[in-house]
């Protein structure tokens, strides 16, 4: 796996102080998510443990793909319980490929080293609507200004 050494902005989901979602902030599994929040559907997803993982955290590129993970109405329900989105400054990067025993399928998800990123800030679950809307409008604008061809 190669490590990417450049600022990214990164996005996942943070628990209170000592939980997590799989594992503690120590790498230690916890299985919060199959134990007491199996209406999220990442639920059934299992995340064995792996020490080549220890000091790095699950993150996703963009909002959209944070909420293939988690959807804006399991949010809901997460932020209640002191989870929350949290937008980071990653400065190494990678992406690790989990094996599903189960399937034998590949899955890649990026990755950041937790000793090198900077947390920029959390979001609630009425900003995380919000930020996706204008990440959607933006994209859409660029998009848009894509397709204008001068004569």
């Amino acid at each position: 796996m190669d490590i990417f050494s450049a600022p990214t902005t990164v996005y996942r989901v943070d628990g209170p102080p000592n939980r997590g979602l799989w594992y503690n902030p120590d790498g230690k599994f916890v299985g919060e998510i199959h134990n007491n929040l199996s209406f999220c559907h990442a639920s059934a997803l299992e995340m064995p443990y792996d020490k080549t993982l220890v000091g790095w955290r699950s993150c996703t590129e963009t909002l959209e793909d944070l909420l293939l993970w988690i959807s804006l109405e399991e949010f809901v329900q997460l932020e209640s319980r002191g989870f929350k989105a949290s937008v980071y400054e990653a400065h190494q990067t990678k992406t690790y490929i989990h094996i599903d025993h189960a399937t034998g399928l590949q899955m890649p998800h990026l990755v950041f080293k937790k000793d090198a990123a900077r947390l920029i800030r959390l979001l609630s679950v009425r900003e995380l609507g919000l930020q996706l809307e204008e990440d959607k409008l933006i994209s859409s604008i660029n998009l848009s200004q894509q397709q204008i061809v001068p004569r």
